[in-house]
């Protein structure tokens, strides 16, 4: 029992550290040896918990992964509306995105189980973002006569193609977070959603 949870400590080091190292400086920068030397461990101790560096790298997909749904999780079971969840996911991409190096999204090419773990998560989200919308509707803050699919495919090409290193440098967190929510979440909004969406904005602005 202690020799597994100090195997589970030491692994949860490794991926916490093997994640800084690839969003600084990329993938193929980083070396197995690198990790290893790094944690100050042997490279025989870093291959006892991952057999190959693709191995690792799926694993700090899906743990960072994990912590970014645990952290919207726990910010929507505070009683928030549908518009402060929305705001939230928005902003937690744009931190995600903007402490990467750019080498590391395109590094991720390289990597099948990777690319296919993504394409799975990707596929599942857009179910849970579906129920999201209905229930924003019920609920009286999104509009009813609007097409969701396209709504749904502009959200992934806004998070996939707007939301990126390089628009980032170019405006600024702040601006962009900010024109986003603006254009396209007040475009979906029923009055009541365009009150609260309104005076969000107005206690954001002000903490920026």
């Amino acid at each position: 029992m202690q020799y597994n949870s100090h195997k589970q400590e030491l692994k949860d080091r490794i991926k916490k550290a093997a994640s800084e190292m690839f969003f600084k400086n990329g993938i193929r920068q980083v070396r197995m040896d690198d990790i290893a030397h790094n944690l100050g461990i042997s490279k025989r101790t870093l291959y006892e918990i991952y057999d190959n560096k693709e191995q690792l790298l799926l694993d700090v997909v899906k743990y960072n992964n994990e912590e970014n749904v645990k952290k919207l999780t726990a910010f929507a079971n505070k009683g928030r509306t549908a518009i402060e969840i929305m705001a939230e996911f928005y902003r937690l991409q744009m931190k995600r995105v903007g402490n990467v190096n750019p080498c590391f999204f395109e590094d991720l090419q390289g990597y099948s189980n990777v690319l296919d773990y993504l394409h799975k998560e990707k596929e599942k989200n857009r179910k849970q973002q579906r129920k999201f919308i209905d229930k924003a509707i019920s609920d009286g803050y999104f509009m009813g006569n609007i097409n969701y699919d396209i709504v749904e495919e502009m959200l992934t090409s806004i998070r996939d193609n707007v939301i990126n290193v390089e628009t980032l440098q170019r405006y600024g967190k702040p601006e962009l977070f900010r024109t986003i929510i603006m254009v396209f979440l007040r475009g979906i909004c029923t009055q009541k959603g365009v009150e609260q969406l309104d005076a969000l904005m107005k206690i954001i602005d002000t903490q920026e």
